[in-house]
């Protein structure tokens, strides 16, 4: 079946996501890059998080909400 990507709006053969597979790529080294910064500033903020890596707050929080990011106290 074909999708457009939510991200992109390509269209893709439908997978698992609702993206195609290069925003997945893309948001996996997002992933990667969010958890690097968070390593090495351990009290940062939300804010601060998402002004330094250069991420949208909401896309932030939704991958905590998604589980790919995990909050901590």
């Amino acid at each position: 079946m074909l999708k457009n990507c939510r991200t992109c709006h390509s269209l893709f053969t439908s997978s698992k996501y609702d993206i195609c597979p290069s925003c997945v790529e893309a948001e996996k080294q997002l992933v990667v890059e969010i958890k690097t910064y968070i390593k090495k500033h351990r009290q940062a903020t939300t804010l601060e998080i998402a002004r330094d890596v250069g991420v949208d707050v909401t896309t932030l929080l939704a991958m905590v909400r998604d589980g790919r990011l995990k909050m901590m106290g």
